[in-house]
């Protein structure tokens, strides 16, 4: 039988006293399974020399000790060398401060709270470790849970804390789970649940009648509307566009259109069908006002007029 054999009996550890009741601890079970009590003095000690190590060799050379007398006379002597002077206060307050680390389960924490208790000499070592384990526990929801019991035993916070780590590790799982599930493109879902407004079929620059400038024909492309004239006070142009009513020829100044009565108003005239009037070259879109200057009286389209609720206009054109 494949048995492990303990550790080398580490004397350089801070707590001795823990180190050997850890190894002494060890030790026994090992023992126990190779069967050394019914095997030659010999055997046991060699066994027990080659598993404590080549320190442990060193100083059994100190004792007042002979081979004869035996196995347990031997453990008695690393007893009282490992635990010459023991300081109770320091022991306790080696308990008192124990928490529980990252990463250290209940039952390993439970175990730690035990060995250092062992040397404490308490009265009552089990209240002594409950307190410790509802005062050092890590998850706080484990400990809410423990605090809401007024008669708590050591059992039965034991029980509680191994049942809320296991709950906690569960519910940690099945979010990791819920996580690694393909996720639904809401981009996609929108583009299929919303339809898309079809793209404006105005999209070539003009020149414009209200405001004389050269843009898309749409109302929110034309930097008049919503402006008032300085001309004539008109909404929705500026005086160098054909829509003011007074509309300054180029190159003739304030004064000179003043002593004049102002410029001639330009007539707008329908296209329709049926009635002689033209729409556009191409036969489609809305009808538009053909804007005739004083200066040329064959119709001119000079820009588009903005007369629908979409805000469709037709292209300039001339005949």
């Amino acid at each position: 039988m494949n048995l492990r054999s303990p550790t080398e009996l580490n004397f350089g550890a801070a707590n001795m006293a823990a180190e050997w009741a850890r190894w002494s601890r060890d030790w026994q079970y090992y023992a126990a399974a190779r069967e050394l009590a019914a095997k030659p003095m010999a055997v046991q000690l060699g066994t027990f020399f080659n598993c404590a190590g080549v320190s442990a060799q060193e100083i059994a050379t100190h004792f007042e000790w002979q081979e004869a007398d035996g196995l347990p006379a031997l453990l008695a002597e690393f007893e009282a060398y490992c635990n010459p002077r023991r300081n109770v206060i320091l022991e306790r307050f080696t308990f008192n401060t124990r928490q529980q680390r990252p990463d250290e389960s209940v039952t390993s924490f439970l175990a730690a709270l035990r060995s250092l208790a062992a040397t404490c000499e308490f009265h009552d070592v089990d209240d002594m470790i409950r307190d410790r384990l509802v005062i050092g526990v890590r998850d706080q929801g484990t400990q809410r849970a423990l605090l809401r019991q007024s008669k708590l035993t050591l059992q039965e916070a034991i029980n509680i804390a191994i049942s809320e780590e296991a709950s906690t590790r569960d519910q940690q799982s099945m979010a990791g789970a819920r996580s690694e599930e393909p996720q639904q493109n809401t981009n996609d879902v929108c583009a299929v649940s919303q339809p898309v407004a079809p793209p404006s079929s105005v999209t070539v620059s003009a020149q414009c009648r209200f405001c004389a400038r050269v843009h898309v024909m749409r109302r929110t492309q034309c930097p008049a509307w919503g402006k008032t004239c300085n001309v004539c006070g008109g909404q929705n142009h500026f005086s160098g566009g054909i829509a003011c009513p007074r509309r300054r020829p180029a190159g003739t100044s304030g004064a000179a259109l003043g002593a004049a009565g102002g410029a001639r108003a330009p007539r707008q005239r329908q296209f329709g069908s049926g009635d002689g009037r033209r729409r556009p070259p191409d036969g489609s879109g809305p009808r538009v006002a053909a804007v005739q200057t004083p200066e040329d009286e064959d119709p001119y389209i000079v820009g588009a007029v903005f007369e629908t609720e979409t805000d469709e206009a037709a292209i300039s054109y001339r005949r």
